[in-house]
């Protein structure tokens, strides 16, 4: 083995312990958000969980409005620059990063607070949300300190802390919405516990910040114009993408709360928040990633592989998860969330098939971009996607008359369209690709588990037992399906086997996996 292909080993081997840190904290957290959203959904009833989500519409707008690409740019810096040995440097503009995020989350907090009457009166026509609202931006302030330290935690690879983080504000936002609500402060408690969760956690993860990684010397602190600078330059791009894509998100929130009830609204929030399942997934391996391709493109490493790789991973990652819980949806929302919630299946099942173009490198193409330096190809897409969204999402609700189920197959059409342009210009100005006969024989096997799961579905058990059932039938279906029908061969186990290896204990979970994996292998090509 060459000394690139050694390095570019070590870096995959480290990629992915950073992706299953950030997998584990992502999933802990997850589970816990989970507890927290169906404690306060419960508390506050559908329609008190309908009106807590639009609360929220203003303040998130604002956090991508004021982030210009910042917090991607800090990450891709020092990533890079500590790739290149030049310590000192990530340490200065990652400082000096973050003290220009947090002026601008100042400014954005002020002005969330001093508009919230028209953006409720305006937007929304609910003008009770106001005093809601004007609680909620202090989210701004709260979120936009956790996103630049988040950010500069994964440049510098602290990835386990970042994990942790995760954690960490999960578990704050269960203990203070649920005692406060409990209490009898109702949505303010429930908008109070989401921004003190991320204030708390954000001064937690700073210090350590502070104290670890940029204690040591920097070349100065007088280069911070020249620093910003550098950092928008890089992250402009991001930034039009990303706002892009929040703007054309909120907006469709903005649409549903101008043609359903609250109620409806909570119905809806409800399936689109256990979509998490495999957003969670998606969102930690590409992470993870992000800094990984900087690496590689800081060591000159072979980027058309891992970009093959890294999509048809992904797809055997998050495929499999998105189609179980289509088809399970009415029996998670059940367990989890009572009947009161039981309209939140059919929504929970087509977000599920919206969500299917990650299959495509959706949400690993954009990281892709901006981890080599290339973020207009990145902004590309998330336009590509927010423009379709913006345009059909109207024409579902207006012209075909829809309602949220036609919101919806709008969100599917901007994810398909988003991940046919990345496919594009990967295509055309970079010479990489997909593996589509991979990537489809993926898809086909979890349609088969899928179906195997529906048919258990129909058995008449109780709601806990099926799903269960269901779980396991379309497991043991897609981990036999994959290697027959050529989802995965025996390089790429031999590639996912040196990749576990970074996974510490976890070996243990992944190890009898591939050696099922490869057995089925053998045996289906007589070896």
């Amino acid at each position: 083995m060459t000394t690139d292909e050694m390095s570019q080993v070590d870096i995959a081997k480290e990629s992915a312990r950073g992706a299953f840190l950030l997998l584990v904290g992502n999933l802990l957290s997850t589970a816990i958000l989970a507890v927290a959203v169906i404690v306060v959904a419960r508390l506050l009833g559908p329609a008190g969980y309908g009106a807590y989500s639009l609360v929220l519409v203003l303040p998130a707008l604002l956090i991508t409005m004021i982030d210009l690409g910042i917090t991607t740019s800090i990450t891709r810096s020092s990533a890079n620059y500590l790739a290149r040995g030049e310590i000192a440097v990530a340490r200065r503009v990652t400082r000096n990063g973050i003290i220009f995020v947090l002026i601008l989350g100042g400014i954005a907090t002020i002005v969330c607070y001093g508009g919230a009457g028209l953006f409720a009166n305006l937007v929304f026509h609910r003008p009770e949300l106001t005093p809601y609202i004007q609680i909620g931006s202090f989210f701004v302030l709260a979120q936009t300190l956790f996103n630049s330290v988040h950010s500069a935690l994964l440049g510098w690879k602290s990835l386990g802390v970042v994990g942790a983080s995760s954690i960490l504000q999960s578990v704050l936002k269960l203990a203070i919405s649920a005692s406060l609500i409990v209490g009898g402060f109702a949505i303010y408690g429930a908008v109070v516990g989401q921004a003190a969760s991320y204030l708390v956690t954000a001064v937690v993860i700073g210090l350590f910040l502070a104290i670890k990684k940029l204690s040591g010397p920097s070349t100065g602190p007088s280069q911070f114009f020249a620093d910003a600078k550098g950092l928008l330059t890089y992250g402009f791009p991001i930034y039009i993408g990303s706002l892009a894509s929040t703007i054309s998100t909120q907006y469709l929130t903005i649409l549903v709360a101008l043609v359903a009830t609250n109620a409806v609204i909570g119905f809806y929030q409800t399936a689109l928040n256990m979509t998490a399942s495999f957003t969670v997934v998606a969102s930690a391996v590409t992470t993870a990633l992000l800094p990984a391709f900087a690496s590689l493109h800081g060591a000159k490493g072979d980027l058309k592989l891992a970009f093959s790789y890294s999509t048809k991973y992904v797809a055997y990652s998050i495929v499999p998860i998105i189609l179980f819980v289509a088809v399970a949806s009415n029996s998670m929302v059940e367990v989890l969330f009572g009947p009161a919630y039981s309209a939140s299946g059919p929504f929970l099942t087509y977000l599920a098939i919206a969500f299917l173009p990650i299959a495509l490198g959706y949400s690993l193409v954009p990281n892709f971009f901006n981890g080599i330096g290339r973020s207009r190809l990145g902004m590309s897409v998330l336009l590509v996607s927010a423009l379709t969204l913006i345009v059909t999402a109207p024409i579902m609700v207006e012209v075909l008359d829809l309602g949220v189920p036609g919101l919806i197959l709008a969100q599917l059409l901007s994810n398909l369209a988003g991940a046919l342009c990345g496919l594009y210009l990967a295509s055309h100005y970079l010479k990489f690709g997909v593996d589509l006969r991979a990537v489809g024989s993926i898809l086909l096997s979890s349609i088969v588990a899928a179906i195997a799961a529906y048919s258990i579905s129909h058995l008449g058990l109780p709601t806990l037992l099926a799903l269960i059932s269901e779980l396991l039938a379309f497991l043991v279906v897609y981990l036999t399906a994959v290697p027959i029908l050529k989802g995965l061969k025996g390089d790429d186990i031999t590639r996912l086997e040196i990749v576990a290896e970074g996974l510490g204990i976890a070996r243990r979970v992944f190890g009898p996996i591939l050696r099922y994996e490869r057995w089925l292998v053998r045996r289906i090509d007589g070896s």
